[in-house]
């Protein structure tokens, strides 16, 4: 398990329903499973159609 504190998501990748990375600055984080937690000062999150 990895924790980055403070790291801006520029993009959920996914393949249909599931997610199978999460894109941010120029890498990749590719994992089984993810856990996003956002703050109270966050931008809502909602998906990108």
């Amino acid at each position: 398990m990895t924790f980055r504190f403070n790291t801006p998501v520029d993009q959920l990748l996914r393949e249909g329903n599931r997610i199978y990375g999460v894109k941010y600055s120029n890498e990749v984080i590719k994992a089984d499973s993810y856990v996003i937690a956002l703050s109270s000062r966050s931008v809502p999150a909602r998906p990108r159609c």
